[in-house]
């Protein structure tokens, strides 16, 4: 960022940005209700919150720090959003991989069933995280096709790459 050729007012932005989704109102949040809940009974509110401030933070920023490098900064609230939804979807995804694949296939652990965390398939059992997670992308790809003067395709094209993972 402190490279980057864009007017002090959008440097002023992106950092405020960044700031505001790592820090205690951000990824460290999302790492703290994580931790919190290791070893208990979560419910999906819970799992929701912690894969919003984490992994949605994550996708969220990049795609609002475009908003503010395109000067479409009305577009923000909205690609907020969708960075959400997209972590979440993502997170029930990685949940599914875990129970469908072995740890061999995935080339990772299953740390979330072996530190005793809670996961979407745990909570709301295989088929409902399937269909949330289908509905999910579904919905994302709609909203991304109905913003107005807006070309979704590589956005798209990363959905279509991300559903297909099995890593």
């Amino acid at each position: 960022v402190s490279r980057a050729n864009l007017k002090s007012e959008k440097l002023v932005k992106i950092v405020r940005l960044m700031a505001d989704f790592s820090g205690a109102n951000g990824m460290i949040y999302g790492q703290e209700i994580d931790i919190k809940s290791e070893g208990k009974d979560s419910d999906f509110e819970t799992l929701k919150t912690i894969h919003k401030y984490k992994t949605g933070a994550l996708i969220s920023l990049p795609l609002q720090i475009a908003c503010v490098v395109s000067k479409n900064d009305e577009l923000i609230p909205k690609f907020k959003q969708i960075g959400y939804k997209l972590g979440l979807a993502f997170q029930i995804q990685d949940d599914i991989l875990d129970v469908t694949f072995t740890s061999e296939e995935l080339g990772k652990s299953n740390s979330d069933l072996e530190n005793q965390k809670a996961t979407s398939v745990s909570v709301l059992g295989l088929e409902k995280a399937t269909k949330l997670m289908e509905d999910l992308y579904s919905d994302i790809k709609s909203e991304l096709e109905n913003i107005d003067g807006f070309n979704p395709d590589l956005l798209l094209k990363l959905i279509d790459e991300l559903t297909e993972r099995r890593k």
